[in-house]
């Protein structure tokens, strides 16, 4: 399980889902990290659905996605 409060961590410039093979689907609040530059999805497996708030993430600069 996640930890919840993500929604909380809006000054946010990194996150790592790497190896997260059970991670299924994006927690929600993954829409409100507006300041988030780099995200990192390698390995993800078992995702089952993209993350739609990636839209939201103006700031994004950097997206690794592998194997997922």
């Amino acid at each position: 399980m996640f930890p919840c409060g993500l929604r909380n961590l809006i000054a946010l410039a990194e996150l790592d889902f790497s190896k997260c093979r059970a991670l299924k689907d994006v927690p929600e609040g993954f829409e409100t990290l507006t300041y988030l530059k780099k995200l990192m999805m390698s390995e993800c497996e078992a995702l089952e659905v993209f993350p739609s708030g990636l839209r939201n993430l103006i700031a994004l600069e950097e997206l690794i996605f592998l194997k997922c």
